[in-house]
């Protein structure tokens, strides 16, 4: 082999291995893809940021009480309907090693994601990328995810509110009283609703269950 073209292989061979490395190690410089995450948005956010009005925990009534009050105030014009893309409720039993750095940064966050490429990143996140996530038509829908904290034991989307200037969520946050045994993470809830370009506002209603 003459000595050029031996360099030029051995260029594209490190190449490569460089490539491959890089795919196999989590990529973007080996950096959890929390994009998830809104306290831990790295390596870059997978959400819009200017889709997400305010977030409210009402602790003192329950979720039909939070939904009779928002539908007696100003503005109010009916529900929405969406549709469930996941829904998960705790996760007990050994953790994967893979899987271990990820809760670490598995916090309570509401997000919206209005893009394929939002929604891209978010399906080849660190802890979503195990699951199955169906495709979504942009022009069209919203996805909204609600996710829980190590605390929380179930997590649903409610309601969806529509209002003449914001949309409100109504989440519902069932806690146990008792933890089951070796709960290492909490739920999410994942639906879609057709687009629109007002914000969302979010209620999380904080029950107990016995």
């Amino acid at each position: 082999m003459k000595p050029v073209k031996k360099y030029i292989v051995m260029a594209l061979y490190i190449l490569s291995v460089v490539v491959y490395l890089g795919c196999n190690s989590g990529g973007r410089n080996n950096r959890l893809n929390t994009c998830f995450s809104i306290e831990q948005a790295e390596p870059e956010p997978c959400f819009d940021a200017d889709a997400k009005g305010t977030t409210s925990v009402v602790i003192d009534k329950t979720v039909d009480e939070v939904i009779a009050e928002q539908e007696a105030m100003g503005g109010f014009i009916g529900e929405l309907p969406f549709t469930e893309i996941i829904k998960e409720d705790f996760f007990s039993g050994p953790i994967p090693p893979e899987l271990e750095d990820c809760l670490s940064v598995y916090v309570e966050s509401e997000l919206v994601v209005n893009s394929e490429e939002d929604w891209d990143l978010f399906r080849e996140s660190c802890w979503f990328s195990q699951f199955d996530l169906a495709d979504v038509d942009f022009s069209a829908q919203s996805v909204l995810s609600v996710i829980q904290g190590s605390i929380g034991v179930e997590t649903d989307i409610v309601a969806v509110l529509e209002f003449s200037s914001k949309i409100v969520v109504i989440v519902s946050d069932q806690e146990f009283s008792e933890l089951p045994p070796s709960v290492h993470a909490g739920p999410f809830h994942i639906v879609f609703i057709s687009n629109t370009d007002i914000p969302f506002d979010f209620i999380r209603v904080k029950e107990v269950t016995e």
